[in-house]
């Protein structure tokens, strides 16, 4: 390896970690929205007046959700059972609340009853429940707030199911670790690892889920899709229903740009805004116009301008680049968010508001974020998940996310402890802040390439000094 590949890691890494601290600083000339979280009418004279917050990365779990702001702190609420909250106990949450004190997070990934998130030094955390190892923690049952996993310093992204855990670094290595009944590490056999270990020897991947249904979906930076893991239902879309412990790829097609599943059946978007879907349909979540489900990703519809795209379980959200929101599938919680809980086969649309620009999906739970920064919530609340200081559940529609953050004690609910109002101005995982350059061949691909949510400051910061350090490492 010569002396420039190996400081391309650090380069990468130094790039994001002054991208990000540039748009906390550019942020407030580019604020243009309203508060969630504050009454902007009435207010409330006995708390002070509220100072404006924006959240720069957002994930939902299976039921809890998890956001960091953007003076870099870390903020959790719902479903608490494994700890995966972060706040030292196991209290459920129906408001976010502060985790720890630390204010140098830079991206996080709500997993079934985990949590990972990586700092802006490029170190990896991780917190919640670790029977399979799937913290990449040996030795321990739980962590209950955030525990370094390793030493390394040199992580880009990573993603976790309930049992298992995968990750990449900024050199375009795959590790993996945790549960593995089903091979779905890609390591080669079915055996568990209880620290993270490195997939093969490629170099060029850049995006990964691992689901909870035990298969794993990555792109490269090439634009070839690849499977692995459990395929009883033909999630891996390789034309059959046989397991693999290896990556294998998908296809021959090599325009895919984003993908996106919870459990077993997987979304993708094309390069050319083509919607593919495959594996499990028993609630019309593959949005084909029935429960038929497929072993080869099939294009939905004819529609050549969907943006983004998101998969609970067994339903589905997408943004079209006209700003409309689309649903379809499972129902029972209203997470479609069409007024009722009746499953739908097909895309049908959401309201008439053509302005959302983020979506984000839990097991049953929804998140909208519009164009105005605003964030909406529906489906299922039964823990507080949707954070709107209640338990009322089903919410069959998207509700704006207003209330006050907790604060202090992270066991009281944190009513009247602060004020602040809440802006989305840019939302998960860096919402897709990527920057693609040809020399060297590396593309640094981070977050769900969720286009729509690309701040413009940040992405020419980011690609600029990724250009400057890249080119001088």
């Amino acid at each position: 390896m010569t002396s420039s590949n190996k400081n391309r890691p650090a380069a990468i890494l130094a790039a994001l970690t002054v991208a990000v601290l540039a748009f906390m600083a550019f942020s407030p000339f580019i604020t243009t929205t309203d508060a969630v979280g504050y009454d902007q009418e009435n207010g409330d004279p006995a708390l002070g007046a509220a100072t404006e917050r924006q959240i720069i990365e957002f994930s939902y779990g299976d039921s809890h959700a998890l956001a960091i702001l953007d003076d870099g702190t870390l903020w959790a609420w719902g479903y608490n059972n494994n700890g995966q909250l972060g706040l030292g106990e196991r209290t459920n949450m129906d408001i976010p609340m502060q985790v720890g004190t630390d204010n140098d997070w830079l991206s996080i990934f709500a997993g079934g009853n985990l949590s990972l998130a990586i700092k802006t030094d490029g170190t990896l955390w991780a917190w919640g429940l670790n029977n399979y190892h799937q913290l990449g923690i040996d030795g321990i049952q739980f962590a209950y707030t955030p525990t370094q996993v390793g030493i390394d310093d040199d992580w880009l992204y990573a993603t976790a199911s309930s049992n298992s855990a995968m990750a990449i670094k900024t050199d375009g290595t795959l590790w993996a670790w945790g549960y593995n009944n089903n091979g779905q590490l890609g390591l080669g056999d079915t055996t568990q690892r209880p620290v993270p270990t490195q997939v093969g020897t490629d170099d060029d991947w850049q995006y990964v889920i691992i689901t909870s249904a035990n298969n794993t979906i990555a792109i490269k930076t090439d634009g070839t899709l690849w499977a692995w893991g459990y395929n009883n239902f033909g999630q891996l879309g390789l034309g059959d229903y046989t397991q693999r412990t290896v990556p294998a790829q998908v296809g021959t097609d090599d325009d895919w740009q984003t993908i996106n599943s919870k459990d077993n059946h997987i979304l993708a978007i094309k390069t050319d805004g083509t919607l593919w879907a495959w594996g499990y349909n028993n609630y019309g979540q593959l949005g084909l116009g029935d429960t038929t489900s497929r072993n080869i990703p099939t294009q939905v519809g004819i529609d050549n301008n969907w943006l983004s795209v998101s998969g609970g379980n067994y339903s589905t959200l997408a943004i079209k680049t006209d700003g409309m929101l689309w649903a379809w599938g499972y129902n029972s919680n209203g997470q479609l968010g069409l007024g009722d809980t009746t499953l739908r086969n097909v895309p049908t649309q959401v309201g008439t508001d053509d302005d959302w620009q983020t979506i984000f999906t839990g097991s049953a739970m929804m998140m909208g974020v519009k164009t105005n920064g605003t964030l909406w919530v529906w489906g299922n609340n039964t823990y507080g998940q949707l954070g709107l200081g209640n338990v009322t559940t089903p919410i069959t529609f998207p509700v704006q996310f207003t209330f006050s953050f907790g604060s202090g004690d992270s066991g009281t609910d944190g009513a009247g402890s602060n004020n602040d109002e809440i802006t989305v101005i840019h939302t998960g995982i860096i919402v897709s802040l990527f920057a693609s350059f040809a020399a060297g061949g590396a593309i640094l691909g981070i977050g769900h390439r969720l286009t729509g949510g690309l701040i413009i400051i940040g992405s020419i910061v980011a690609f600029l000094l990724v250009l400057a350090l890249a080119g001088g490492a």
